[in-house]
């Protein structure tokens, strides 16, 4: 890496510290290290960030994300909240559907907030980690859709099968009747005559 090169690169570090500043003032702790996930925690008002193994671009561009959830909820109120609120369980179909929306507004708000504090960021980066993390949350959220329409296709096919059986076995029956009514038909009006 030239010289020229190291003084164009964004601070990563500087701006990460400028954030966790940004948090504080507003009564949010932020723990950087070894954590097992990343996470805002409101009942504490704790953020915390993975950056074992990490580059310091990433974790800024993850503390960003956990910030948007901080603004999302205070503009917005939390939508998890409101799921518990309207009694929506955690194993539904809409809670799903209202944890990933509040993932893409937390990343909105996100890259809202380096914008208004002039923290520069390499927007494509930004958007592959957002579409990174934001399809891990969809395939979570359609993971369970997917089991329960599986599990009912299955169940639907082995009925479909089974009427389609029964089906054929009445008709055969029928056929036969029907062939056994003719012959008998036949041969009593042939007597008649």
């Amino acid at each position: 890496m030239t010289k020229k090169t190291k003084d164009r690169e964004p601070k990563w570090q500087y701006h990460i510290k400028r954030l966790i500043k940004f948090l504080g003032e507003r009564g949010w702790s932020v723990v950087l290290g070894n954590v097992k996930t990343d996470v805002c925690e409101f009942s504490t008002r704790r953020i915390l960030v993975r950056t074992i193994g990490r580059r310091p671009e990433i974790t800024l561009y993850i503390l960003l994300h956990e910030a948007g959830h901080v603004l999302f909820s205070k503009r917005n109120g939390d939508y998890l909240q409101y799921a518990q609120d309207l009694s929506i369980g955690r194993n539904s179909m809409s809670y799903k559907v209202l944890e990933v929306e509040e993932e893409f507004e937390a990343w909105k708000h996100g890259y809202d907030l380096a914008f208004n504090l002039k923290i520069p960021i390499d927007k494509k980066g930004y958007e592959v980690i957002k579409s990174r993390y934001l399809a891990t949350y969809m395939m979570n959220a359609m993971n369970r859709k997917v089991k329960f329409e599986i599990r009912n296709g299955i169940k639907e096919d082995r009925e479909r099968r089974l009427n389609a059986t029964k089906l054929i076995a009445n008709n055969q029956n029928l056929s036969q009747v029907n062939e056994s009514q003719v012959l008998s038909d036949g041969a009593s009006k042939r007597k008649k005559i």
